[in-house]
């Protein structure tokens, strides 16, 4: 069956597929915890626990039928590690976070003076903070 799809096809199919179960494992994770708090951000999952069971075993059959899929197709699994995860992630903090001191800030409204004394630093903090996090995995 595998020769039923040109190499971009393939291609296009796994991808397509690796995120759709990727969401479904996440949502399995965020189910399992039930409720995930940080200061700006919070997850609940709130819906009762029968609805709970019924869309774990609707998870479970979606995941069933993305895994026949890739061997009916001989798509191949993309093996995601935590040390790349955590690189990854460095950057992409650090590309959130500029954007963010007072004087990019300026293009959604004017800007308090005090602002760049009390944000700026604070950012900054965050972005050394990241920066060592990030750099504690690029040398393993």
């Amino acid at each position: 069956m595998a020769r039923l799809l040109n190499d971009a096809q393939k291609t296009s199919l796994r991808v397509t597929l690796r995120l759709i179960e990727e969401r479904l494992l996440l949502l399995k994770i965020f189910i399992e915890k039930e409720k995930i708090e940080g200061s700006v951000y919070c997850f609940w999952a709130d819906v009762p626990a029968e609805t709970i069971a019924l869309l774990e075993r609707r998870i479970d059959q979606i995941l069933e039928t993305v895994r026949e899929i890739a061997e009916t197709f001989a798509l191949h699994k993309k093996i995601d590690k935590l040390s790349d995860r955590l690189r990854a992630t460095g950057s992409y903090f650090e590309t959130l976070l500029i954007d963010q001191y007072a004087g990019k800030l300026v293009r959604y409204g004017m800007v308090a003076p005090e602002l760049e004394q009390t944000l700026d630093p604070l950012l900054t903090k965050l972005r050394e903070q990241i920066r060592t996090f990030e750099q504690k995995f690029e040398r393993d």
